[in-house]
Order: structure tokens, then C-alpha cells, then sequence
């Protein structure tokens, strides 16, 4: 094998690989979004029971403690 076609198989190895990292990539990326959103969601019924039952300092401390988690991942 001369090294124009050694050169164009590795190419072509290549860009199969670089599809397949990419099919893996979204994949990874709309698990990542359907995760946010149950964060979010979650976020949001913590905040309305926090909003429901004033008085419970724990519940508003859960609700400072998950908004604190969501933002740092």
C-alpha cells in the first residue's frame, strides 16, 4: 500500500470515528437536557411548597441547598 492510500484510509477511519463520537455526543447532550429540566421542575415544586409552608426554615433551606446544587453542575 503506497502512502496516498494508507493516508486516505486513515482519513477515512477517521471520519467514521468522528461521526460516531458525534451520534454519542448528542446523545449524551439530550440526556443532559432532559436532566436539567427534572432539576428544574424539581427546583420549582421545592420553591411553591417552601412558598406554601412559610413558616418551615428547613424546607427553604433545601430549596437555597438544590438551587446551590443545579447551579454548580
Amino acid at each position: 500500500m503506497d502512502a496516498k492510500t494508507l493516508a486516505s484510509e486513515l482519513v477515512r477511519a477517521r471520519l467514521a470515528e468522528l461521526d460516531n463520537m458525534r451520534t454519542k455526543l448528542e446523545a449524551i447532550l439530550r440526556i443532559q437536557v432532559q436532566c436539567e429540566t427534572t432539576i428544574e421542575e424539581n427546583e420549582a415544586r421545592g420553591y411553591a411548597l417552601a412558598e406554601a409552608l412559610e413558616g418551615d426554615a428547613w424546607i427553604k433551606a433545601a430549596c437555597c441547598l438544590l438551587t446551590c446544587y443545579s447551579r454548580w453542575r
